[in-house]
Formats: C-alpha cells, structure tokens, sequence
C-alpha cells in the first residue's frame, strides 16, 4: 500500500493520458521506484552479499554517508527543500539512467518541444530503453529535423517521486555527486511552470556554485579538490561561451536566410554554408585548445558530428549562464540568490522589474543584477 501511495499522481496522470509513452515510461519509472530501497536495507542486503568487512560494503556505507551529508548541508546551509530525495537507493546494470531525445530545425536553434500534462512543454523526451530513443531520433529525422541523443544520469520528479541514489553514482567525484544532486534539489525548489530553459540555466549555474560552496566550507578555500573543482568549472564554461560563440555566427546565417526566404524550407546552399561553419569553428576548437583549456575534458568536441540540436541543448542548459554567474555573486551565495528570485516571482515590481506571469524568468536575473548593482552603488 505505502507504493500506491507514493505513486498515485505518477498512476492518475497516466490514467489520463492514453500514450504508449507515458504507460511505458511511467511503468519502468514505478518498477524503479519500487525497487530502490532504504540505506539500511541495502547496506544488510551488501552484508548478506558480500559480508560486513568486504570492500563492497564499506564503499556502499561511505556513498551513503556521503551523500547524507551532501543532502543535509543542501537543506540546512543552502535552504533548499527539505525532501525525501536521495534517501533511497537502485541498482542498476546501466551507466546512465535514461537516454534522452532532442532536436531542433535544420535551419534554427529553436529546440522541437515536446508537451507533457501538467507540466507543460519541454525541449527533450526521455527514454529507459536507448533503442526506444533511437526511433523517436528517426521518427524526427524522417521529418526533417536535426537530433541529438545523450546519456542522463539523474532527473527529478519535482516532489511527486522519492528520487533514488543510483549505483552507478558511486564512480562520481565528490564535486560531482554534489552538483547533480544540489541540481535536483535546486529543481525541487525552484521551478517555474513554462519556463524550461530558466529552470535548467538556473540550477545548472547554482547547481556548480553550490557544490563550490560546500567543497569550500568542508576542505577549506585552498584545497586541492575545491582548486581541481573551479578549473573544471572553468572548462565547463569556457565549452559554454564557445558553443554561444558558434549559436551566434549560425543564428546570423538563419537569420538572413528567413529574411528573404521567410516561407521557404532551407536550401542546400544553406545547409552547405551551416556545416562549413560547424567545420570551421570545429578546426579552429581544436587548434587553440591548449589556449584555452585546462584538462581534456572537452577535446573529443572536435571530433564530433555535431548539429542544431546539440547546440540548441548547450544553449538550454548554459546558453546565458554567465547572468545567472553574476547574479550568484552580487548576491553573495546561493541560498541568497534562490531568495531574491522568489521574492521577485512574486512581487516584481518591488525590484523594478515589468515581468508578469507567462514571460521568461530570465528578465528577472537581468532586473535584479540591476537593483542589486544600484543598491551597492547607492
């Protein structure tokens, strides 16, 4: 009874929804969620298994702790939801979790959005089964658009779902453990109906600075792993700005191409034009990459068969994260940052802010870097 319980929003909202999507989706969703189990549990059955003293067992002991404490200092010191996520945890034979779809015109970065009930649209579509994401990419092709399919390691149900731990997150670092889970719990407090890209820029540029911050407060502000931690952030959004770089120059091409071609499908001589510069820019990536990067992390970018919609799924996640970057430290920290956009969402008049409900929070960022740079400078 207790998982009828937990899953009878998941079960109304596929009652619903006459999808195979949703029934397929869903069923592996609350087979997974039926199956994790509570730290205790899984550390008897690592007992039962393997026997207190094995190394498989003091790993599984130091994850969960680990992790504990990760979520409690995302709760205590950063004052995000306190929730039931990570507090459970599944085996599985994978590495990643789900395969996920996107895809976007051949001729614009507008990502294709897929509509879900109740939560409105989004620019990706999940899939436990890779062949099962494989046909949606197909399925999308054969109508003309560009696709990409990438590994997911986690996703919140936004409170709906207790989130589990998942085995394969026991090779992560602890930067990064920390930042996926800082990520969801960023999501499960935060999130604006509608407003995708917010979401995702949000808790993908708080996500690093939290994990930073709690790095800082557990090591100390000249450890190695906070120093290894913010180079790797630094990567991360260096690969950022260089992917807007590249938006930019495409955007422009599209952008004169609908002018004078407002109700034609792209040409060849677009398409042409499209790939040399992906070719160019890719050229160059790998010719000044030393210049400009600090590990390895990134250099097989040039190397990839990349489209609109691999660009228009940097752009989603990182596309203005330098606003968000400074919105982080004019407020100082992150529990302040999360604050201040609440505050804003609902009384943005109070900030000098014209937003109403239904535009892109991302106004909000801009008007608040704006008070809070007027209120210093006064």
């Amino acid at each position: 009874m207790k998982y009828l319980r937990m899953f009878l929003p998941i079960s109304i909202i596929l009652l619903l929804t006459p999808s195979c999507y949703y029934l397929n989706q869903g069923a592996v969703l609350i087979s997974h969620r039926a199956s994790s189990r509570g730290f205790d549990a899984a550390l008897q059955r690592s007992a039962r298994e393997h026997g207190e003293d094995s190394a498989e067992y003091r790993r599984l002991e130091e994850f969960f702790a680990l992790t504990a404490e990760i979520s409690r200092y995302g709760r205590e010191e950063l004052g995000l939801n306190r929730d039931r996520n990570y507090s459970t945890y599944l085996e599985v034979e994978n590495e990643y979790l789900v395969a996920v779809v996107n895809a976007a015109p051949p001729d614009s970065l507008e990502p294709y959005l897929w509509r879900y009930p109740f939560f409105g649209p989004a620019p990706y579509r999940g899939f436990y089964d890779p062949d099962d994401a494989r046909d949606e990419a197909l399925r999308l092709r054969n109508q003309g658009y560009d696709t990409w399919i990438r590994r997911v390691d986690g996703f919140s149900t936004l409170g709906i779902t207790r989130d589990p731990l998942i085995s394969f997150m026991m090779d992560y670092s602890e930067y990064s453990l920390a930042q996926l889970i800082f990520h969801e719990q960023i999501h499960a407090t935060l999130w604006v109906k509608r407003a995708v890209n917010f979401n995702e820029e949000l808790a993908t540029a708080l996500g690093q600075m939290a994990a930073l911050e709690y790095l800082a407060d557990r090591y100390g502000e000249n450890s190695e792993v906070l120093i290894e931690s913010r180079a790797r952030i630094s990567d991360a959004n260096q690969f950022a700005s260089d992917i807007n770089a590249l938006a930019t120059q495409l955007n422009r091409v599209y952008g004169e191409y609908t002018a004078v071609f407002p109700e034609l499908p792209p040409d060849e001589d677009l398409l042409k034009t499209k790939q040399s510069l992906i070719g160019d820019f890719q050229d160059s990536f790998a010719e000044n990459y030393e210049d400009r990067y600090g590990s390895e992390a990134y250099r097989g970018f040039a190397e990839l068969e990349i489209n609109n919609a691999f660009i228009s799924l940097y752009q989603t996640y990182s596309g203005r994260g330098e606003d968000y970057r400074r919105l982080y430290n004019l407020a100082g920290s992150v529990s302040e940052t999360i604050r201040l956009l609440k505050m804003a969402l609902d009384n943005p008049q109070a900030y000098g802010s014209s937003y109403s409900r239904g535009d892109d929070p991302y106004q909000l960022v801009l008007d608040l870097i704006s008070w809070l740079q007027n209120r210093r400078a006064s």
